[in-house]
């Protein structure tokens, strides 16, 4: 599959063993649509290591243009609803863009 635009958002990140089933469901069905519907986000993607020495999940949002994850389109999502409820599952976040 091509890269869709010019700027990708890519991310890494453990979950705790007893939330990660909550974690994937939000992932999938709530957390990639909401950010794909943000203008500028074109496609996103995710991927879970098989055998995990570091993170336990990676994923990329392709993206128009080069832009940094800010601004109220980006942050209302992660401050209201299931996400505040998701983001305690989770550890060891690091995300890079370009």
């Amino acid at each position: 599959m091509a890269f869709l635009g010019k700027g990708a958002m890519v991310f890494w990140n453990d979950v705790i063993a007893e939330g990660e089933a909550d974690f994937n469901h939000w992932h999938v069905f709530e957390h990639i649509p909401e950010r794909v519907g943000v203008p500028g986000f074109l496609r996103g993607r995710r991927y879970v290591a098989v055998a995990a020495d570091d993170h336990d999940a990676a994923g990329e949002f392709q993206q128009r243009r080069f832009q940094r994850a800010q601004g109220p389109p980006l942050r209302k999502p992660v401050r209201s609803g299931v996400s505040l409820e998701v983001r305690p599952l989770c550890f060891g976040a690091v995300a890079s863009y370009s």
